[in-house]
C-alpha cells in the first residue's frame, strides 16, 4: 500500500490509526531519545489533524520501562491533553511487555472523561476488555476488543513436573483461549446492543512475525513455540490492531491483521527501514488500509570494514551534514592501535556522533569485550543474563531451560513490583 493522501472521508466511514510501541525513555548507547520522541508525538498530532482521524489505536508498550522518568510520563501526558483538543473522538491504548499495568490504569478515570480508554491490566472478565465507543449522538462507532500484554501467570497455572513443550503449549492455548472469550464478549454485544465494526487489539508475538537483529523486541519464552497463531484473530474482525514488533508487517497473508511497528528506529537494525502507521477506513464495506510514512528524524547507519572503508564511509556521511548516529564494527585483518583515536581524530568537530565502536581485530576470551561506546544500561536483562551464561561456559543444551526459568522470575518479580506499585496508587 503507498502513502495516503489529504482528502475528506465520506460522512458514513469512520478513519482509525493505528500506532504501537513508542517506548518513551528509552536511549541508544547513552544518547537520550526524548527529542526524538517529542517530535514524533507532535508529528502524530498534526497527521490526526490532517488525515481526520476519528480514532486512535495505541497498541502496547507506551514506555521503555515500567518505571519511566518524569521527563518520559510528561510526554505522555502532555500528548493526551493535545489530543483531547482535536476532532479525534476517541483514543484506545493498551498496556505492552514493557509498561506497568498499574501506571497506565492509574489515570483512567480521568481520562475515561476525555474519551480515552486504558486497559493496562488483563482481566478474567471479558466486559473489562471490550470497549464500545460512542459518537456525540450515543451511537456505537466501533467496539474494540482491547486486550493488554498477557504474560504467563495471567494465563496458566504452573504444575510439578511440567516440560517446556507442556509450558509453550499451556500458554498459547491460555492466551488463544482469552481472546476467545473477548471476542465472543463482544459478538454478543454485537448482537444484543446493535452492530458495529469489530476491532481487536493486542500485544503479543504470533507466530511468523518478522523480527531484525538489534531492533529492540524483547523475546519474552524461549523458542518459536510459544507464539500465537493467526487463527486466534476470527475473519469477524474488521481489523486487528497489534503492538510487540518493531518491523511493520502484515499477519498470515491479511491485510487487515497488522503490527504497525515502532515510530522510529530502535536500533541500528532497523536503520534502513521506512517506519509507517496504518490508517484504516471502517465502513459497511471491508477495511481500506492505506500507510502514512513517518519521517525519520535522527538517522542511523552502520559502518562495517577495514579502516580505509570506515574512513572513506565517515567522510561521506561527515559531506552530507546530517546528524547521523554511526555504530562502527572493524573487521580488518590488521590490528590498529588506539583505534578509539584515531576514529575521533576523523569526526572531530562533525555533525555525526560515534555512538559505538566494536574491534573485531582480536578474538574476544571469556567475558573481555571487543565493544567500546557500550554500557550496562544499553542491554537487556536477558542480555546479561546471556554474558553470564558465556562466561561460564554453560552448554547449548542446558540453555533453554535456564534462560526460561529465568524469564519466568523476572515476570514474576515484575508482577509482584508492578502490584506494591498499584497499592502505592489506590492508597
Amino acid at each position: 500500500m503507498g502513502p495516503i493522501f489529504d482528502h475528506q472521508p465520506s460522512r458514513c466511514s469512520l478513519r482509525v490509526l493505528h500506532t504501537a510501541d513508542w517506548h518513551l525513555g528509552r536511549s541508544l548507547y547513552g544518547r537520550s531519545r526524548l527529542a526524538e520522541s517529542a517530535t514524533f508525538l507532535n508529528w502524530l498530532l498534526a497527521t490526526i489533524d490532517t488525515h481526520h482521524v476519528d480514532v486512535l489505536l495505541m497498541a502496547g508498550d507506551v514506555f521503555d520501562s515500567t518505571t519511566p522518568s518524569y521527563q518520559a510520563q510528561q510526554l505522555y501526558y502532555q500528548f493526551l491533553a493535545n489530543i483531547a483538543k482535536t476532532n479525534c473522538q476517541h483514543v484506545v491504548i493498551i498496556a505492552g511487555n514493557h509498561d506497568s499495568p498499574s501506571l497506565i490504569n492509574a489515570p483512567k478515570t480521568l481520562l475515561k472523561s476525555m474519551n480515552i480508554h486504558v486497559i493496562g491490566h488483563p482481566s478474567s472478565s471479558p466486559a473489562d476488555e471490550v470497549i464500545t465507543l460512542f459518537d456525540v449522538a450515543g451511537n456505537p462507532l466501533m467496539r474494540v476488543c482491547a486486550v493488554p500484554f498477557l504474560r504467563e501467570g495471567d494465563v496458566r497455572v504452573s504444575q510439578a513436573g511440567e516440560t517446556q513443550e507442556d509450558k509453550n503449549r499451556q500458554f498459547v492455548e491460555g492466551v488463544m483461549a482469552h481472546y476467545a472469550r473477548c471476542i465472543d464478549y463482544a459478538q454478543q454485544c454485537q448482537r444484543h446492543d446493535g452492530p458495529a465494526p469489530l476491532v481487536v487489539m493486542g500485544h503479543l508475538f504470533t507466530a511468523g512475525g518478522v523480527t531484525i537483529d538489534g531492533d529492540g523486541v524483547r523475546e519474552l519464552q524461549v523458542g518459536s513455540l510459544s507464539h500465537i497463531p493467526a487463527a486466534v484473530f476470527p475473519v469477524s474482525c474488521s481489523y486487528v490492531a497489534l503492538g510487540h514488533l518493531h518491523v511493520p508487517q502484515i499477519v498470515g497473508g491479511n491485510e487487515t491483521v497488522r503490527y504497525s511497528g515502532s515510530p522510529f528506529a530502535m536500533g541500528f537494525g532497523e536503520a534502513t527501514q521506512q517506519k509507517t502507521l496504518p490508517l484504516v477506513t471502517l465502513s459497511d464495506q471491508p477495511a481500506v488500509v492505506e500507510l502514512i510514512p513517518i519521517p525519520c528524524w535522527q538517522p542511523l547507519v552502520t559502518i562495517r570494514g577495514d579502516l580505509a572503508h570506515i574512513t572513506s564511509e565517515l567522510h561521506r556521511l561527515m559531506a552530507s551534514k546530517l546528524p547521523y548516529w554511526v555504530d562502527i564494527d572493524y573487521i580488518g585483518a590488521e590490528v590498529v592501535s588506539q583505534l578509539r583515536t584515531h576514529i575521533e581524530e576523523q569526526v572531530q568537530g562533525a555533525s555525526l556522533s560515534v555512538l559505538r565502536l566494536s574491534d573485531f581485530s582480536k578474538p574476544v576470551v571469556g567475558w573481555q569485550s571487543t565493544t567500546t561506546g557500550e554500557s550496562l544500561g544499553d542491554l537487556t536483562d536477558l542480555d546479561v543474563f546471556h554474558r553470564c551464561l558465556d562466561r561460564h561456559c554453560i552448554p547449548d543444551d542446558q540453555r533453554p531451560e535456564l534462560v526460561q526459568t529465568y524469564l519466568e522470575a523476572v515476570d514474576l518479580l515484575g508482577r509482584e513490583v508492578d502490584g506494591v506499585d498499584g497499592m502505592a496508587v489506590n492508597g
